[in-house]
């Protein structure tokens, strides 16, 4: 398990340590002969075979995590972008009118099919959730959000 680099699989590991994460692998040997260390049969012995079975077991299993991992992700961006997106529809609107010359209804009925394509966009039916901490998702969010002028500020 230590041996494994399970930061490529989008654990967080420090070096020589197991992965840090809300994680518990379950191994099952089956054979018609396990040759276990002891008469109590606690432990499996380290033979050369056995370990590099395990060790492509865990690897296979690491490489489906990290596709889960990296799903999750991308739909959390997904969602950020669409709503952030989504945020700034009423302002699309007001300036597609100052610039087309659109009426108050053209105007509306232009918002609400921007809105509709980004609804139809919006991920449905994933349910979805990653741990806040996770080191995938933190990031600084300074860069999406506008920088607000003393003017915008003041018009509060």
């Amino acid at each position: 398990m230590t041996h494994l680099n399970w930061r490529t699989y989008g654990l967080a590991q420090s070096k020589g340590s197991l992965p840090i994460a809300p994680l518990v692998i379950v191994v099952h040997l089956a054979s018609v002969w396990v040759p276990f260390t002891s008469e109590a049969k606690e432990a499996v012995a380290a033979y050369p075979k056995i370990l590099k079975e395990l060790k492509l077991g865990l690897q296979e299993c690491g490489r489906r995590l990290a596709s889960y991992v990296r799903r999750g992700v991308r739909l959390t961006h997904e969602y950020e972008k669409l709503t952030y997106i989504e945020k700034y529809l009423p302002h699309v609107g007001l300036a597609l009118q100052e610039i087309l010359g659109l009426n108050d209804s053209e105007t509306q009925r232009t918002v609400h099919a921007l809105d509709a394509m980004l609804q139809q966009r919006r991920p449905s039916g994933v349910s979805f959730s990653i741990s806040p901490d996770h080191p995938r998702t933190q990031r600084s969010h300074s860069h999406h959000a506008p920088r607000r002028r003393s003017t915008d500020a003041a018009a509060d």
